[in-house]
C-alpha cells in the first residue's frame, strides 16, 4: 500500500504522522527544531522566503508587524484577514499551505514522499471551513483524500487501541485556539472494523490556549508594574515583548510546579515576579467554566447523564493543564483519560488516512 499521512493543522502547532511497518501510526520527527510538534506560525523576513516553526514564533518579539500566527481561527471565515509582505498578498488559505509545506519538507528530507493526506479540522467546521482547509493542502502539493473532524481522529486512535465492544465516548479537546466537545457512539461490527458515528458536537473556534496565555501576560504585566511602581499603561512595546516571552512557559511551568519565579531583564533592572498555580487558576477559572459550559449543554441536548458516558478523552495541548482535568474528573470521576494531548490527532488523522485509501483500492 502507498504511504499516506495524517495531518494535524492546528492552531498553535501542527503535527504529521503515519503508520510503521506494522500499522501503527508514528508521528515524524520535527527534525530540525528536536521535536514532534512545528509551531504554526510563519516569519515574512524582508527580502528572502518566510520562514515557518519556532524560529518564526520566537520572531514574533522581535519583528511582531512581520509575524503571522493563528490563522485557523480566520480559514474559511467571512471576516478572515488579509497579510502584506513586500507587496505579496497572504490570506489564511496561503499562510495555511505554507505551515504543511514546512511539514512535508522535513517529512520528504527523511526518506518520506508525503502526498496522499487526511488533514484534520475542529467539529464545528462548516463546508466554507473545510474547504479552505483543503485548498490549503492542495496549494501545498498534496492530495487531500480527506478532511477528518479532529475528535473524530482522536477518538479512533484511542478505540482501536482500547476497546472491542460498544463504548458512550466524549472527547474533550482543548488546543492553542479552538475548543471542541463531542460524543461518539464507538462500536465493532461483525468483520472486526470499528465504526464511530456522531451523536452531538459543539465548540467554540475563538477559545483556546491563547485566551488562557493572554490572561497570563495580563497578571505579569500588573505584577511589573507594582513591583516597580508604575502603570501597565506605560510600559513600551520592547518591555511587553519581554514579557511575553516568559508567559507560555510560565504556564507550563504552573502545570507541574505550584509556584515559580521569574526575571524580567530592562533598561538594566532586573525585576523578580513570582507566580503561583494557585493565581493562575483564580485569573482563568471562568474559561474553564465556559469549557464545561458546553459540556453541560451537550449532555442537556441528547438526554445523557454523565452516567450515561463511558470514557472522557482529554486531547489537545491545553489539557496538560491540571485545572481543565481536574473540572472534568469533577464531573466524570474515573472515567478521564489524557490521550497524548499533543499527538493524538495527528495519529487518528494517519490511522484515518489508511482507512480512506483502503476503501478507494476496494472500489
Amino acid at each position: 500500500m502507498a504511504k499516506v499521512y495524517g495531518i494535524d493543522l492546528g492552531t498553535t502547532y501542527s503535527v504529521i504522522s503515519t503508520l510503521d511497518d506494522n500499522g501503527m501510526p508514528e508521528v515524524i520527527t520535527n527534525q530540525d527544531e528536536g521535536s514532534d510538534l512545528l509551531a504554526s506560525a510563519v516569519y515574512f523576513q524582508d527580502g528572502a522566503d518566510p520562514v515557518v516553526g519556532e524560529v518564526a514564533k520566537n520572531q514574533k518579539d522581535i519583528e511582531p508587524e512581520r509575524v503571522v500566527e493563528f490563522v485557523k481561527r480566520y480559514i474559511g471565515k467571512p471576516d478572515a484577514p488579509t497579510y502584506e509582505f513586500d507587496g505579496v498578498k497572504y490570506d489564511p488559505i496561503t499562510i495555511s499551505s505554507l505551515i504543511l509545506k514546512r511539514m512535508k519538507a522535513y517529512a520528504d528530507a527523511q526518506g518520506h514522499d508525503v502526498k496522499n493526506v487526511v488533514i484534520t479540522c475542529p467539529a464545528y467546521f462548516g463546508n466554507e471551513e473545510k474547504a479552505a482547509t483543503r485548498q490549503a493542502g492542495i496549494i501545498a502539493g498534496l492530495n487531500v483524500l480527506n478532511i477528518v473532524h479532529e475528535p473524530t481522529a482522536a477518538a479512533l486512535n484511542y478505540c482501536v487501541r482500547e476497546f472491542k465492544e460498544s463504548r458512550k465516548i466524549m472527547v474533550y479537546d482543548l488546543g492553542g485556539g479552538t475548543f471542541d466537545i463531542t460524543l461518539f457512539d464507538f462500536s465493532v461490527n461483525d468483520s472486526g472494523k470499528a465504526l464511530i458515528d456522531v451523536i452531538k458536537t459543539g465548540g467554540n473556534d475563538r477559545l483556546g490556549g491563547i485566551d488562557w496565555d493572554a490572561r497570563m501576560f495580563d497578571y505579569m504585566c500588573q505584577k511589573y508594574a507594582f513591583e516597580n511602581g508604575t502603570e501597565v499603561s506605560d510600559m513600551d512595546d520592547e518591555l511587553r515583548a519581554t514579557i511575553r516571552a516568559q508567559v507560555e512557559q510560565a504556564k507550563k511551568d504552573l502545570s507541574t510546579l505550584e509556584k515559580k519565579s521569574y526575571t524580567i531583564k530592562y533598561d538594566g533592572d532586573r525585576t523578580r515576579i513570582e507566580l503561583t498555580r494557585q493565581e493562575f487558576e483564580e485569573l482563568t477559572q471562568d474559561l474553564v467554566q465556559q469549557t464545561m459550559d458546553f459540556v453541560h449543554q451537550l449532555l442537556s441536548d441528547v438526554n445523557f447523564t454523565p452516567d450515561n458516558v463511558d470514557v472522557v478523552l482529554l486531547v489537545g495541548g491545553s489539557t496538560l493543564m491540571p485545572m481543565i482535568k481536574n473540572a472534568v474528573e469533577e464531573l466524570f470521576p474515573g472515567k478521564v483519560r489524557v490521550e497524548q494531548p499533543n499527538l493524538a490527532v495527528a495519529k487518528g488523522a494517519a490511522l484515518s488516512a489508511a482507512l480512506e485509501w483502503n476503501e478507494r483500492l476496494a472500489d
